[in-house]
């Protein structure tokens, strides 16, 4: 049962978008902004051509905000069309969730996709995991309204060569702070004092080999691994744009930079950033006895098993990943189980931070953990569960304050369920999977 985005694009009868999403390996249906209102709207997102005029484009808007579900709205149009004042107010009031300049990459495409899909998915998962902690007597606050982007709110780090600093710093004050930052340790040091909402990389004089370094250092602090980043590359370095978001970038633009461009990309990443961060604190206030661990502060084996239920009588697509640490007894035996608990805490913590907003993360027994992962394929989870296994690799672990950093041995794998499974052998199955050693 994979996991699949299904896609609604609004075009012209003679448009290409639809054709060219569907090359791409997108379940798509292609209509014109007319049929839309009469047909029923069953999909996960909109695309919207950008070559309509706004009075059609509020129509397609308008009955996408009336659909039953959450239908996040792309709008897809070269820059003379999108890079205009009244896109951006439209990304500013919330109508449009995204914009997408033409033409654009398969993987350009496919990570702004699954962004707003997770988007969509993380407001679902609020009431399901309302509805499970209500059952062990704990009341969740009510779902986070979208945030409003101002200075009070949102900060920027401009980091890199300064050649653009000036230019984003007068266009983008009104709507956030901007700070900057010349080299990657400053960069690093800025990050570290936190308050910052999204990351512009300017590598635009940099080698690639240096941009792909920085990328990597970052994404391996399960601090920024969730981070937005914008990054400015060489002018004449298009060619790497796919190992760029391989490496974890959010969006690249190239130059000559305009200001519009950067606003009109940097305002929806800012948007799902802060409603993140006003998620993570609802589900923080929410956590503690009885649906937490005592030991990391992560769900309990208990609100696991009961949300994964709740996951299959909803009918829903979700895969699960166990995340073992291998060596805890040689850990244990070293320094104690004082010490092991010192580094299990270490690890919880490390994992919350590695996960995303619409996944629950649990301690499973002793030295296990559970991901469980609503609207996610197989292949997207065991994914998923490598890039947060490499983190855990980079990352120092100690039994105790000015202690030794211990190595600690992790393994893990994902599976998805599949049709009239129980818990019980989905689990099993995942067990059965440590497949991706971490040393």
């Amino acid at each position: 049962m994979t996991v699949e985005i299904r896609i609604m694009v609004i075009e012209p009868v003679d448009g290409l978008l639809g054709g060219q999403i569907r090359q791409m390996g997108f379940d798509c249906r292609s209509l014109s902004a007319p049929e839309m209102g009469e047909a029923d709207l069953n999909e996960r997102l909109i695309v919207i051509d950008g070559s309509y005029e706004r009075p059609e484009r509020e129509a397609v808007l308008a009955a996408a905000h009336a659909a039953p579900q959450l239908m996040p709205v792309i709008l897809a149009g070269p820059a003379e069309r999108i890079h205009q004042p009244a896109i951006v107010d439209e990304l500013r009031g919330g109508r449009i969730d995204f914009v997408i300049q033409t033409p654009f990459t398969p993987s350009q495409f496919h990570s702004h996709i699954k962004s707003l899909a997770r988007f969509a998915n993380i407001r679902a998962e609020f009431g399901r995991r309302a509805a499970v902690l209500a059952r062990f007597g704990r009341a969740m606050a009510p779902m986070p309204a979208d945030a409003t982007i101002s200075p009070h709110t949102a900060a920027l780090l401009v980091a890199g060569s300064g050649r653009y600093f000036n230019a984003i710093e007068k266009s983008l004050a009104p709507d956030m702070q901007v700070f900057g930052a010349l080299t990657p340790e400053l960069a690093m040091d800025r990050l570290a004092e936190g308050g910052i909402t999204a990351l512009v990389l300017d590598m635009s004089a940099e080698p690639f080999a240096d941009a792909i370094a920085f990328l990597r250092r970052l994404r391996r602090d399960a601090r920024y691994f969730h981070l937005p980043v914008i990054l400015i590359p060489l002018a004449d370095n298009s060619d790497g744009d796919d190992r760029f978001y391989e490496e974890g970038v959010t969006d690249i633009l190239h130059p000559p930079l305009e200001a519009q461009a950067l606003l009109v990309s940097l305002l929806p990443l800012m948007r799902i950033a802060l409603f993140r961060e006003a998620l993570k604190t609802a589900y923080e206030e929410a956590r503690s006895n009885p649906v937490a661990d005592a030991l990391t502060g992560l769900y309990s084996r208990g609100v696991l098993l009961t949300h994964l239920q709740q996951l299959i009588d909803d009918g829903a697509g979700f895969s699960i990943a166990l995340l073992s640490v291998d060596n805890m007894a040689v850990i244990n035996g070293e320094f104690g189980y004082a010490g092991g608990d010192m580094i299990l805490r270490q690890i919880g913590k490390a994992i919350e931070l590695l996960t995303r907003g619409e996944d629950m993360a649990a301690r499973f027994s002793g030295s296990e953990f559970a991901l469980l992962m609503p609207e996610t394929g197989e292949i997207a989870a065991n994914a998923a569960l490598r890039r947060i296994l490499s983190v855990l690799r980079h990352t120092s672990f100690s039994p105790g304050p000015g202690m030794i950093t211990v190595e600690v041995e992790f393994g893990g794998g994902a599976v998805e369920k599949q049709q009239g499974e129980s818990p019980e052998l989905m689990l099993s199955r995942a067990k059965a999977l440590y497949r991706y050693p971490c040393r």
